[in-house]
């Protein structure tokens, strides 16, 4: 625990205003050397005593007190008793759920003490405080997996903010149905019920320059899963025509297999329904 608080501290300390700058900026006037903490780095065994010396965005040098040379115009920063480790990645969120519980109407429905768009446009007003927490964490980027239209703006928004991570985004999700609570201007999917329905989605999609697409696909009993994953491989294979990477939501073991059969890149929940087997692995 001590080592957490230490490394949550030390990203608290970093992005102050002026250490920010110093770290963010395309060009530095001077390198900037971090000097003296415990440096985690993924190869292998901490560095102890570590430094980190960057020019503008850019790590130059990394390692031991003694193996790095610091410039004579250097500007020097001791964290000694800090922890500094590579930045976390959030691979799956959703910015229009980054509320309360109420932001999903459709599993606990408030709308009869608070009007759903009063609570988006809350989240919206809060999103520069959202991307700070993210950063306050230790989180350098997110990537967020379906949501309503003004979702990918949220890009643009953490490219103009200094206290943000890097934001991936995919767009509205496609989906076969969606619940009526979140239908309309709130929408996090578009539905799809064929292959050309699909392409013309991708297409209408891609003109957004999302950074990847994503089925958000929930089977139920009465569903003919043949007829769905006709527009789910259609989607696919425009996706990947225009070189876009493809995500998917699926639980189910078999699904996810079919998914994986039909072309899809990602796969962003895990199997929950029973245990993997070696031909899925």
């Amino acid at each position: 625990m001590r080592h957490i608080v230490c490394l949550f501290s030390w990203f608290l300390a970093a992005f102050s205003p002026a250490v920010f700058q110093a770290v963010a900026a395309t060009e530095s006037i001077a390198p900037l050397a971090l000097t003296g903490a415990n440096i985690f780095d993924g190869t292998g065994a901490p560095v102890t005593e570590g430094v980190i010396l960057l020019r503008g965005e850019r790590i130059v040098a990394i390692g031991p007190r003694e193996q790095v040379s610091l410039p004579d115009d250097a500007e020097i920063i001791d964290v000694s008793g800090h922890w500094i480790i590579p930045g976390l990645i959030d691979a799956h969120v959703h910015f229009f759920q980054s509320g309360s519980l109420y932001t999903r109407p459709d599993v606990i429905d408030l709308r009869r003490f608070w009007p759903y768009a009063s609570e988006i446009a809350w989240i919206r007003e809060r999103l520069p405080a959202t991307l700070a927490r993210y950063l306050a964490s230790g989180i350098t980027s997110v990537v967020d997996m379906a949501g309503p239209e003004w979702v990918l703006g949220v890009r643009d928004l953490a490219k103009q903010t200094a206290t943000a991570p890097r934001v991936a985004a995919t767009g509205q999700g496609f989906a076969a149905g969606l619940p009526p609570a979140l239908s309309g201007e709130y929408a996090p999917g578009v539905i799809v019920r064929s292959p050309q329905e699909a392409r013309i989605a991708v297409h209408r999609l891609a003109a957004r320059r999302p950074d990847l697409v994503k089925i958000w696909f929930v089977p139920t009993p009465a569903m003919d899963l043949d007829k769905d994953f006709a527009w789910i491989r259609a989607a696919i294979d425009e996706s990947h025509a225009l070189r876009l990477r493809v995500a998917a939501h699926a639980t189910d073991l078999e699904l996810a297999r079919s998914m994986a059969r039909a072309g899809v890149d990602i796969l962003v929940h895990s199997v929950d329904n029973e245990p993997v087997d070696k031909a899925f692995t």
